[in-house]
C-alpha cells in the first residue's frame, strides 16, 4: 500500500469498535462494519486524493456489488483451498474456537461452489470486440469441409492508438471455454457458422492462443460460400466478442499505456472481411486513460502540497 492508498478490513474494524480480539466473529457488530464500509465507498468516490481503496471482503456480495456499482473496480480472487484453510486454522493460535471456525470454512466453501462462478462473471457493461489480422484456412477430410486457425494470440500486443496497446494474457480464457460460445460471420447474430455446444465449433488453448475449428454446414449457402471465399483467401482473417473480467493497467516509462487483459468471458468468435477495432471500444479506453491520468496528477498535486508544506 501507498501512503495515499486506504484499506477497509472487517476484521480490523471489529477489534476497533468492540473489546473483540482478531479473527472473532460478531453478528451484533456486523451491521455497523458494513454500513462503516459504505461510507467508506462513498467518500472515496469523490475524492481525488486517494490512489487505491483496498476493500477486503470474505463474499463479493450483492450488497457490496451495489455499493460499488458505477466504480471502476478490479476484482482480486485470493484462491485457497479448504484443506489449506484447515491447516492454517490448526497453526492460528488465536483462534481458540477451532469447531467453530471448521463449521465456518465448511459453510463458506459450500457457498463457494457455486456463488464463485458468478463472481468470475463480474464484467464491464459493455460488450467488446477485439480483431486479429491471422490466417485462417479451410481444410477437407472425407465428406466434411473445415475453416480453423487462431482466433485469440496470447502476449501480442494491439496499437488502439498512438502509446495506447492492448494485449491477451495466457490463462485470460481458463474460466470460459465451458460458455455457449457461437462462430458467427462478421458478428452477425443471424450468421451462425457453428457452436460449441453443439459440437460444431471445437475451441482449445494452447500455449499460443486459442485455437478453433468450424465444421461447415453444406446446406447453408452462407456458410459454403464464406468457406470458398477463406480457400481462395479472400478472407482469411477474424475477431472475437467478450466482456472483461480482469484487467490491469501499466503507465510505462516510456509515456505509453498498457492494458493486459487477464480474464474474459467469451461470447463468440468470427470470420470477418475486414478486421478492426470497433470505435466504441476505442473511445472507451481513452476515456478510461484520461481518468487514470487525471487520478495520478492529483494524487501528485497533493504529494508536492505536503512536500512545501514541510519545507
Amino acid at each position: 500500500m501507498g501512503d495515499n492508498d486506504i484499506r477497509f478490513d472487517y476484521d480490523l474494524v471489529i477489534q476497533a469498535i468492540s473489546n473483540r480480539s482478531s479473527h472473532e466473529y460478531s453478528d451484533l457488530h456486523l451491521p455497523y462494519v458494513v454500513e462503516y464500509r459504505n461510507l467508506i465507498i462513498k467518500k472515496v468516490a469523490k475524492r481525488r486524493d486517494v490512489e487505491n481503496a483496498y476493500i477486503i471482503a470474505t463474499k463479493v456480495t450483492d450488497k457490496l456489488l451495489e455499493e460499488l456499482e458505477g466504480e471502476s473496480v478490479e476484482y482480486i480472487l485470493i484462491e485457497t483451498t479448504k484443506d489449506q484453510c484447515f491447516e492454517y486454522l490448526e497453526k492460528d493460535d488465536s483462534r481458540s474456537d477451532k469447531d467453530f471456525w471448521r463449521d465456518k470454512i465448511d459453510d463458506w466453501f459450500e457457498w463457494y461452489e457455486g456463488y464463485i462462478k458468478a463472481v468470475r462473471k463480474i464484467r464491464t457493461k459493455d460488450k467488446h470486440i477485439r480483431s486479429l489480422a491471422t490466417n485462417l484456412q479451410t481444410r477437407s477430410e472425407s465428406e466434411e469441409k473445415v475453416i480453423e486457425g487462431y482466433f485469440i494470440v496470447f502476449n501480442s500486443e494491439t496499437e488502439l492508438w498512438s502509446g495506447a496497446f492492448e494485449e491477451v494474457a495466457p490463462g485470460a480464457l481458463d474460466n470460459t471455454l465451458n460458455n455457449d460460445i457461437r462462430a458467427l460471420i462478421n458478428h452477425d447474430t443471424k450468421l451462425v457458422l457453428g457452436r460449441n455446444k453443439a459440437n460444431t465449433l471445437e475451441l482449445k488453448v494452447d500455449s499460443k492462443g486459442l485455437w478453433g475449428s468450424i465444421k461447415v454446414n453444406e446446406k447453408d449457402l452462407d456458410a459454403v460460400n464464406l468457406y470458398e471465399r477463406v480457400k481462395r483467401g479472400d478472407v482469411d482473417q477474424c475477431s472475437f466478442g467478450f466482456n472483461i473480467v480482469k484487467e490491469t493497467t501499466d503507465f510505462r516509462d516510456d509515456g505509453t499505456v498498457k492494458w493486459t487483459i487477464e480474464e474474459i468471458d467469451l461470447h463468440e468468435v468470427s470470420v470477418v472481411t475486414f478486421p478492426a477495432y470497433d470505435d466504441t471500444a476505442v473511445q472507451a479506453r481513452m476515456k478510461q486513460k484520461e481518468q487514470l491520468e487525471h487520478r495520478k496528477l492529483e494524487s501528485k498535486k497533493i504529494k508536492l502540497k505536503e512536500r512545501l508544506n514541510k519545507c
